[in-house]
């Protein structure tokens, strides 16, 4: 036996048993090292997570403030926003046993308008770096969101009745995009009683459309007696009576899956349910009138962004023109003694570009505003001549917007009229009527003369409305009948005066 070779062999075995261990041991050590590292990039990417998580409820904490209005118990506002800053608050986990981050929040509502801004700082305990989330967040009202709002089991439209306007581009006269098209909202039928109505927008009704050839929904319609069967085919449209229904353009749904989109699927038909969801839309309501937030829990603001509530007791009529006041940024109310508007009485400047005027009893009303304007009545508001914005205006603006609140109803008086703002009637008596253009008697304030025309003279006249008109009931403006439009105006949706119902909506979250 060679003991010299055999030795040799031995000690190359011991060297590649070495080498093969020292192999192995800088393989585990790469990939315990490779563990360690991943292993602490998901801890921070864990720590990651619970701080966003902790700044996005603190987001949900700001909405829940912002929703809730101290003064009333319920309801926001615009111009009455609780920008309180949120403090520091601890986010547990899901057994509430430990603390996995927390959130301060800061709250900014620019010139008392339409969008509030959040700020939310998340942080957490391990000392990792905050994150701060910046959202946006629009008020948004059914004051301000449909161009016509009406409460009532059945509402006709009447001979020759244009509701929005086209916009002299789009092939039907309206946007692509549903959300910038007029809309209207009806929470019973809603009936084409007379020939020529032209519609340029959505419309929804909680119950059916009934129409005729002659008129036109130059738009979608959203009916809650629309329906389909279990294999999609529509079963009724919701509207009936050769109403000719459309927007122009081709993006619609196979509804019934045959791989074609024509008139079997019903385009721009689609249903009205409780919560929306797919191509239907959901039904709406208005909160009614709150007189004890105008009469007497709205507090003025002070600052030319601010707001000034001013407030007219007695029960007694007030007759006002509006026009600017000398610096030109507020609107001047000046107060005359009678329906006449002979002898003045009074003025007063309103001290910011915001305000809100209540009157208890009866308003008249008439000229220019200037700023974001609110006039509440806890009766009837009359208008006694054209209200305009400033300069003459018939639009919204991002300075100038008005809205004129009635308990009861609104009366149209001249022979031809043009109205801007958003008009609203709660219809307190028993009356079906909140917006009333037809001749009316007076009463003992003014010797039981006619407060108005009888009417044979308006069907000479225009009336023009240019906003929004929200009314628990219908309206009567058939004296105008040849020549009377209701204007879509597309900066009522975000340009609003102070003291409209709001619910806040979460539009924009990104990572300051």
């Amino acid at each position: 036996m060679n003991f010299s070779s055999l030795k040799n062999e031995k000690g190359f075995a011991l060297v590649s048993v070495y080498l093969v261990s020292m192999v192995i041991m800088a393989l585990s050590a790469s990939t315990y090292t490779r563990t360690f590292i991943e292993s602490r990039e998901v801890g921070r990417e864990i720590n990651r997570l619970q701080i966003r998580s902790a700044a996005e409820s603190g987001i949900q904490r700001a909405l829940a403030q912002i929703s809730f209005n101290a003064l009333t118990g319920g309801i926001a506002y615009t111009g009455f926003i609780n920008t309180a800053p949120i403090p520091s608050t601890n986010l547990n986990n899901y057994n509430g046993t430990n603390v996995v981050g927390n959130f301060s929040v800061n709250i900014t509502y620019p010139n008392q308008a339409d969008w509030v801004v959040v700020n939310a700082t998340g942080t957490a305990p391990q000392g990792e770096s905050p994150i701060i989330l910046e959202a946006r967040v629009f008020l948004d009202s059914n004051f301000s969101k449909y161009m016509m709002y009406a409460n009532t089991p059945n509402l006709g439209l009447g001979d020759n009745l244009l509701l929005g306007a086209s916009d002299g581009t789009n092939p039907e006269g309206v946007p692509t995009n549903g959300t910038d098209r007029n809309m209207l909202y009806y929470t019973g039928d809603l009936t084409f009683s007379g020939s020529n109505v032209n519609i340029y927008g959505d419309t929804h009704t909680q119950g059916l459309i009934n129409g005729n050839a002659s008129s036109w929904n130059h738009g979608d319609t959203y009916a809650g007696g629309f329906t389909t069967n279990s294999f999609g085919q529509v079963t009724n449209s919701g509207v009936s009576g050769g109403l000719r229904v459309g927007d122009g353009f081709s993006d619609d749904t196979d509804r019934n899956g045959d791989g074609t989109v024509n008139a079997l699927d019903y385009p721009d038909y689609h249903d009205l349910t409780a919560n929306g969801g797919g191509d239907s839309h959901k039904t709406e309501t208005i909160n009614p009138l709150n007189l004890n937030f105008y009469a007497s829990q709205a507090q003025s603001i002070p600052g030319i962004d601010g707001i000034d509530v001013a407030r007219y007791g007695g029960g007694n009529p007030r007759y006002f023109k509006f026009e600017p006041s000398s610096s030109g940024n507020t609107t001047r109310i000046v107060e005359y003694s009678s329906p006449s508007y002979q002898t003045q009485t009074g003025s007063r400047d309103l001290q910011s570009k915001n305000g809100i005027v209540y009157v208890n009893g009866n308003v008249f009303v008439q000229g220019e505003i200037t700023g974001r304007v609110t006039v509440v009545s806890s009766n009837d508001i009359y208008y006694a001549d054209n209200i305009k914005y400033a300069g003459g205006n018939s639009y919204t603006s991002a300075s100038n917007a008005a809205s004129f609140m009635a308990k009861n109803k609104h009366y149209f008086l001249p022979e031809s009229l043009e109205v801007s703002g958003i008009l609203y009637g709660e219809r307190a008596t028993s009356s079906s009527t909140a917006l009333d253009a037809t001749y009316k008697r007076g009463n003992a304030l003014n010797n039981y003369k006619p407060i108005y025309d009888a009417g044979a003279s308006k069907l000479n006249g225009h009336f023009r409305q240019y906003g929004n008109i929200v009314m628990n009931g219908t309206a009567n403006t058939s004296v105008y009948r040849f020549d009377r439009a209701f204007m879509y105006d597309a900066n009522a949706k975000y340009y609003r005066p102070p003291g409209l119902p709001v619910q806040p909506v979460l539009r924009l979250v990104r990572e300051a």
